[in-house]
């Protein structure tokens, strides 16, 4: 947000930002998006900018395993079909747009739930939503969980949806460790999932904010075969793995210290 403001508290700061970034020796991103960002809002060098992706994604971790067994170790029902959400509830996330295609899902399948994990400064307009458009039952609602039952959650999921249009959204690891348990992953078309998100090879693109055009890639996503996407998904989410990005970080401060 000091980069990207959201609101007038932030853009308080654009100066001193401003300044500290043009004393600094290198300016590390953690994107490609917020590269782009640094160099036309701030007039900084690309010589300057190294790509640093927060850390990466434990690709040990976070793998794929049976559906089935995901399911039945968080109890869900082997009927319906899953397709989640694992954010922040905050503003201009998505979780708005996420419920929107909810609802106008449930209207067109009867055979399918929603999983969200979150929670944040918005959770009360959220809970007003899910009560207004009905869908306290199509809804298991996760405010925190552990790295393993997340893990569990990315497994049990036919599709995982990454709806946020925040432009502040530098990376988005939460789109990558789904990728990493090989899910079929639907991102937009905008912000932080840009940098690695490739439409119809390890991901479905949607129109960021637009929740027709999610209902619409949503229902693609259902009804086709998977499998290349997936694999490719993973390949995706090696590449930012913390083993390969911790060799970045550690060029770069080689790289200051030469």
């Amino acid at each position: 947000n000091d980069v990207v403001p959201e609101d007038g508290h932030d853009e308080k700061y654009t100066g001193l930002v401003r300044r500290l970034l043009n004393k600094a020796n290198i300016v590390i991103c953690p994107s490609q998006y917020f590269k782009q960002i640094v160099i036309d809002n701030y007039d900084v060098s690309v010589e300057k900018i190294r790509v640093y992706p927060s850390g990466g994604v434990d690709t040990d971790f976070f793998v794929t395993m049976s559906i089935e067994e995901a399911k039945e170790k968080l109890h869900l029902s082997s009927n319906y079909r899953y397709i989640g959400y694992v954010s922040r509830i905050e503003k201009d996330k998505g979780w708005d747009i996420f419920l929107d295609m909810a609802f106008q899902l449930t209207m067109l399948k009867n055979n399918v739930k929603f999983i969200v994990v979150g929670d944040g400064s918005e959770s009360y307009e959220y809970d007003r939503k899910v009560k207004k458009l009905g869908l306290e039952n199509d809804i298991l609602k996760y405010p925190l969980l552990s790295k393993e039952d997340l893990k569990l959650v990315y497994n049990s999921l036919d599709v995982f949806v990454f709806p946020t249009y925040r432009k502040s959204e530098s990376l988005g690891l939460v789109g990558l460790e789904a990728m990493a348990c090989e899910d079929l992953v639907i991102l937009p078309n905008m912000y932080g999932p840009t940098s690695y998100e490739e439409n119809m090879k390890n991901s479905i693109v949607f129109e960021s904010g637009n929740a027709d055009d999610l209902l619409e890639k949503t229902l693609y996503a259902l009804e086709i075969n998977p499998k290349k996407l997936q694999r490719n998904a993973r390949k995706t989410a090696e590449r930012f793995s913390n083993y390969n990005t911790d060799k970045i970080l550690i060029n770069i401060f080689s790289d200051v210290l030469k």
